[in-house]
């Protein structure tokens, strides 16, 4: 490409000027590539070590406890005995209540306290007190 100006050919001084502005723009756009690609693994470590969110469920923890009492009174146990069952279910909730919270992230409350808007898990505890606990005695290292 010839350009005449006053007279004079610049073909040689405007090559020279193209290539050096194309080497500039590389440089910019390789400078913005990295720097997303530095951002996209900086964000993706804080997503690595971000603690999960955690959700609200309910338990109907009193017809937990009117169930047992009422499966309890059928069998005519001594007031000895009878306290002992009830103490020990109800560590036994306690024990699938908090790990069932720890393993799923979810927090519970009693159905009475929430109105609305959470999912309720009784059933879901009711069937796991029922298959960890063999017998009367629970394990304690599920």
């Amino acid at each position: 490409m010839n350009i005449i100006v006053n007279g004079t050919k610049k073909t040689k001084k405007i090559k020279n000027y193209f290539s050096m502005m194309k080497d500039e723009h590389v440089q910019y756009v390789y400078s913005l590539l990295f720097g997303m690609l530095g951002s996209l693994i900086i964000l993706m470590i804080f997503m690595f070590f971000q603690k999960p969110s955690l959700n609200v469920g309910t338990v109907n923890i009193t017809g937990l406890v009117d169930r047992f009492i009422k499966e309890e009174a059928k069998k005519n146990l001594s007031p000895d005995l009878m306290r002992n069952e009830v103490k020990e279910f109800g560590e036994k909730m306690e024990f699938v209540l908090s790990n069932y919270s720890k393993q799923k992230n979810i927090i519970f409350f009693p159905s009475e306290a929430v109105i609305a808007g959470s999912h309720d898990y009784t059933s879901t505890i009711i069937n796991t007190i029922n298959d960890t606990y063999v017998g009367n005695h629970y394990e304690k290292n599920k």
